[in-house]
């Protein structure tokens, strides 16, 4: 990740931070049962819960630490909650932060399932949807983009259910350029850098399909949040690199 891409996200997440409902530190529990289940219980009262989706990732992980040190209780959204190998380092956060409230509840979640993310947003006052696909490079290019969809779309319907009110996408600058129209441009031609006025139109299933399924994921919040009339404050942050 650069730096400027590292620091505008954590500045989005601040300014998310800063119209959350303030939080009452709560004593820490267990994430996760040994069968895989969350202890959480089925509702939680709006007391700082924050959903981070692809909670084990690299991003994420830096973001919970910044909940962390705020106070809030996590709900992180995982693929195998018993995988502990996974998760450890956040269990260690949680305990490194345990004095200033720091909770962390884990959910199974299936990216490419409907409804994914209900249970994990119950009760919670914000959304970072920060889980993407990995797919093999021999895989049905389809799939990588029915994920992308499908799992913003969760998250979007998941946060509209629980009356979340602050919601942050990690989309990338892939979703943005390159365009048909400025790609043959030499450098001395081009007035302007890309910006989130351009969207990416020369990708396609079969060229630069990440590139391609971050488009239409991107495509759809835009269509999606146009059909409801807006129902929650949506950013969205374009990552250049991550690694």
């Amino acid at each position: 990740m650069t730096h400027s891409t590292a620091g505008g996200l954590l500045r989005l997440l601040f300014f998310v931070l800063l119209h959350l409902t303030p939080v009452t530190p709560m004593t820490p529990v267990t994430p996760v049962t040994e069968d895989g289940h969350t202890t959480a219980p089925a509702t939680l009262a709006a007391d700082g819960c924050v959903v981070v989706t692809g909670a084990t990732g690299w991003v994420a992980g830096h973001i919970i630490e910044v909940l962390f040190s705020k106070g809030y209780t996590v709900h992180g959204t995982v693929r195998n909650a018993t995988a502990t190998h996974k998760h450890q380092h956040l269990l260690d956060l949680e305990t490194k932060y345990h004095a200033k409230g720091a909770q962390l509840h884990l959910f199974n979640a299936d990216l490419f399932a409907k409804n994914a993310y209900d249970a994990a947003a119950k009760g919670c006052v914000a959304f970072l949807h920060v889980a993407s696909v990995v797919v093999k490079e021999d895989a049905d290019p389809q799939v990588q983009v029915d994920g992308a969809v499908q799992g913003t779309l969760s998250a979007l319907e998941a946060s509209q259910k629980a009356n979340i009110q602050h919601v942050v996408v990690t989309s990338s600058v892939a979703a943005l350029s390159p365009t048909t129209t400025r790609l043959p441009m030499k450098l001395s031609e081009c007035d302007r850098a890309y910006d989130t006025t351009d969207t990416n139109n020369y990708a396609h299933l079969h060229l630069n399909t990440y590139s391609y399924s971050k488009t239409i994921a991107e495509k759809k919040t835009n269509e999606w949040m146009a059909l409801h009339d807006n129902p929650f404050r949506l950013a969205t942050t374009h990552f250049a690199m991550a690694w």
